[in-house]
């Protein structure tokens, strides 16, 4: 069984608020779990944003294969987490701390044992149109919140 997986985040999409993240887990052809949450705490960035939902979305694909392994389900490694910064997706693979980043909190780059050195999540770059975890970040219009719910259900005219 593939696992696979979702996350985008809203960077600063209110000013009154902080950063949005959203992941929506897919396995055995649908989804399974899925999360739209305020981040704790405040992202410079869009990247910065991007990479704590990485964060979020890895959590749950972790917690989500050792509860597969324990009723018995075969799955396939790697398991994918698809996301539409590639920004976040550089700072993952490389281990060294630049003037830009250095300020995200440490815990963040937990994610970094579970894609780049272990390689039990691959992160794989997909267009924002793409994205179905748009629809758990931030306000859509029309037509592409419908071609998300689609993707995320299945099923026509949600």
């Amino acid at each position: 069984m593939r696992v696979y997986a979702y996350s985008d985040a809203d960077w600063a999409g209110d000013l009154d608020t902080i950063s949005t993240t959203g992941y929506v887990i897919y396995a055995a052809g649908g989804p399974i779990a899925w999360q739209s949450k305020l981040q704790s705490t405040v992202a410079v960035s869009t990247m910065e944003a991007e990479y704590m939902a990485a964060f979020g979305a890895i959590q749950e694909l972790i917690w989500t294969k050792g509860v597969l392994s324990e009723i018995g389900f075969d799955y396939v490694d790697p398991m994918i987490l698809h996301m539409d910064s590639q920004s976040a997706m550089a700072l993952a693979k490389n281990p060294t701390h630049h003037k830009r980043s250095k300020h995200i909190d440490i815990k963040y780059h937990w994610l970094r044992e579970y894609t780049y050195e272990s390689g039990t999540v691959q992160l794989e770059h997909c267009a924002t149109a793409d994205m179905v975890a748009d629809v758990m970040t931030k306000a859509l219009a029309t037509e592409l919140h419908e071609k998300h719910a689609v993707n995320i259900t299945g099923f026509g005219d949600v």
